[in-house]
């Protein structure tokens, strides 16, 4: 591969970089507006199994909440960064986990989805109150598939970037 090719190929994935961490970022905002529609601003807050949650039960997922948020933030800005070509926190590790918390919460809603609709697990609800209830967690599978192959897209152009630096002789 010629040097023109390669430098085209490295600007091609510096620009994926950016695209991608606009993604993330907009993956962590839907995270959020999912927590407060299904736990601030709805009258009845009920958990999956159909408990009925305490007033200030949604604060207990919070924390959780906000280092989901960050780890978007970090590595969403930090693909950002790097495909500018401007000086980048190292966000490496953030797309890690947030890898790793994409990949249990797809096996976790696969297996919610599959005993659920198996009938295995009985949750004691009504019909509509079931399929309100399959419909929300096949949603949630949809979009955490869609994270899952955005970071796996996203560690992979890491890896290519890296490699493409190489071959030119550029220093990072």
């Amino acid at each position: 591969m010629d040097m023109e090719q390669t430098q085209r190929q490295l600007r091609k994935t510096k620009s994926n970089l950016v695209s991608l961490g606009r993604a993330v970022m907009l993956f962590g905002g839907w995270a959020l507006l999912r927590y407060l529609i299904t736990n601030v601003l709805l009258v009845s807050q009920t958990d999956v199994l159909g408990n009925e949650m305490k007033e200030a039960g949604w604060l207990a997922g919070l924390p959780a909440l906000l280092l989901t948020l960050g780890l978007h933030v970090l590595v969403g800005l930090g693909a950002i960064r790097d495909g500018l070509g401007q000086k980048h926190i190292h966000y490496h590790a953030g797309a890690v986990l947030l890898l790793a918390e994409s990949i249990i919460s797809v096996l976790f809603f696969s297996l919610f989805t599959i005993l659920l609709g198996s009938g295995v697990l009985d949750l004691g609800l009504a019909l509509w109150d079931w399929v309100d209830l399959l419909l929300r967690v096949a949603a949630t599978l949809i979009v955490e598939i869609s994270l899952l192959v955005l970071l796996i897209d996203l560690l992979h152009l890491l890896s290519k970037r890296k490699k493409l630096i190489v071959a030119l002789g550029e220093e990072e």
